[in-house]
């Protein structure tokens, strides 16, 4: 028989980086499914989520370039 601590370390060994996304993708699926919610429900959070993320990068990418009138000043310099 095989120790339960045993197999969970070998399934934790056997994943890789590549699909380390998608099973926590599928392992929150199911708990929101668990919850009740529906497969609307998940597609529309994953959604959102996903666009705060783009909104979160965009304003991150526009705090660390420099404006537009600092890039001209550097340039005449």
């Amino acid at each position: 028989m095989i120790d339960k601590a045993e197999s969970t370390d070998k399934i934790i060994r056997s994943v890789t980086r590549s699909n380390v996304a998608a099973q926590s993708t599928e392992l929150k699926r199911a708990a929101y499914l668990i919850d009740g919610w529906t497969h609307a429900d998940i597609a529309y959070r994953q959604l959102s989520d996903s666009a705060i993320g783009v909104i979160k990068l965009a304003k991150d990418v526009n705090e660390t370039r420099p404006s537009r009138k600092t890039f001209q000043i550097q340039k005449l310099k």
